[in-house]
């Protein structure tokens, strides 16, 4: 089960109104302490369509990943793209499929998958993060990670010229609230490898695990909730409970208003346990659904 799908359960059992809180999320909320936001939101461009949301805060994502690599000297984990090259299921369709580019050429998807994923990691290593190309092979990952998650690549276009002014405002913003992001260990792209229940979170710094949101709201709905569920992921990894958690603060970076939300879960313990009852229950009805099938 993805992470997303326990997002899609969290959503139908914890949110009995949806315009209301949930009593976990809205628990998490209270004890939570915020930086000082921009002085206006950066706001989304009106040309945005359906897909385009998605793909820009992807591509924030990306870029935000990036700029933490350079400043901290790390390497990023394996990312989606990297993981479909490195999986021959995939090698037929990559090698049928093909991409045009605007001067006519045309190239398998395989090659031009590889060749996306080689330019983010020489940009990085060279630190070139700040620039017009880089900003484009951002949006250029998260399209073809649209396909690995998706399966379509329907009306794929990205109107580049907003979106890249758009990528470049929030890098903007990002960076001269560098502060935030201040630390001695840095994880990008942390995975928790749970069976049952795969999830992967954007990055941690030190004891806190980071969640990027380019919303329009300050705060998605259950966005606390999400970020303590890997938290909690990461723990049971371990065999251990909600009393020893590697990553006991749990952070919200909303990336239009600038600013970092973290709460510290060792202030919650009393919320946490029903969440991990909860995502145990969960893991137990799929390999319960997975064995049914399998019958």
């Amino acid at each position: 089960m993805s992470m997303s799908g326990v997002r899609t359960m969290l959503t139908r059992v914890l949110t009995s109104n949806r315009k209301r809180l949930s009593p976990l999320e809205q628990a998490l909320r209270e004890k939570t302490r915020w930086s000082a936001k921009a002085p206006a939101p950066i706001l989304r461009p009106r040309t945005y369509r359906g897909r385009d949301f998605m793909l820009a805060g992807r591509a924030f994502d990306l870029w935000l990943r990036g700029y933490l690599g350079v400043k901290y000297h790390v390497t990023e984990g394996t990312t989606v793209n990297e993981m479909v090259l490195q999986d021959p299921s995939w090698w037929p369709y990559l090698d049928e499929a093909t991409v045009t580019y605007d001067d006519g050429r045309v190239i398998s998807m395989r090659s031009g998958l590889a060749s996306t994923v080689q330019v983010r990691r020489d940009a990085i290593r060279r630190g070139q993060i700040d620039s017009e190309d880089f900003f484009e092979n951002c949006i250029d990952n998260a399209m073809a990670e649209r396909l690995y998650r998706s399966g379509d690549m329907t009306n794929a276009s990205s109107h580049p010229d907003p979106m890249i002014a758009d990528l470049r405002a929030l890098a903007g913003a990002a960076m001269a609230r560098h502060a935030l992001f201040a630390g001695t260990e840095v994880n990008l792209n942390p995975a928790f490898p749970h069976p049952t229940i795969a999830a992967d979170g954007d990055f941690a710094i030190d004891a806190c695990l980071v969640d990027i949101k380019t919303t329009k709201e300050l705060i998605p709905p259950l966005a606390f909730t999400q970020v303590a569920s890997y938290a909690l992921l990461e723990a049971w990894c371990r065999g251990c409970h909600v009393e020893c958690l590697r990553y006991h603060r749990a952070a919200i970076y909303s990336a239009r208003y600038a600013a970092l939300g973290v709460v510290d879960l060792r202030h919650v313990s009393g919320v946490l346990a029903p969440l991990r009852a909860f995502l145990e229950e969960a893991a137990e009805r799929h390999e319960a659904q997975q064995s049914s099938a399998m019958a």
